[in-house]
């Protein structure tokens, strides 16, 4: 996986992924871009919040802290969970 890893920047480099594709996986939940969350036609009136995503909230992360044994603060752990089972805040 490091070797994929590394060689990201082979198609992307850190600038085009900050400003080209970060936008779009930003979420909506505490995005200054979308105040009133967004509005999914044919669901509700009302605008969702959900928390996008980053490499804090990948998989990998959490997966790599139960390796090796980190242990969170109680509300890391609800944050996590909320992420994990797509609860919106």
């Amino acid at each position: 996986m490091t070797n994929y890893m590394m060689r990201q920047i082979e198609h992307l480099t850190p600038m085009q992924f900050l400003h080209d594709v970060r936008p779009f996986l930003k979420g909506s939940f505490a995005n200054p871009d979308l105040p009133n969350g967004i509005v999914y036609r044919g669901v509700s009136e009302i605008g969702k919040k959900f928390a996008g995503g980053s490499l804090g909230q990948s998989a990998i992360t959490p997966s790599m802290d139960a390796i090796i044994g980190i242990q969170h603060e109680t509300e890391t752990i609800g944050h996590n969970m909320r992420l994990r089972v797509g609860v919106p805040f």
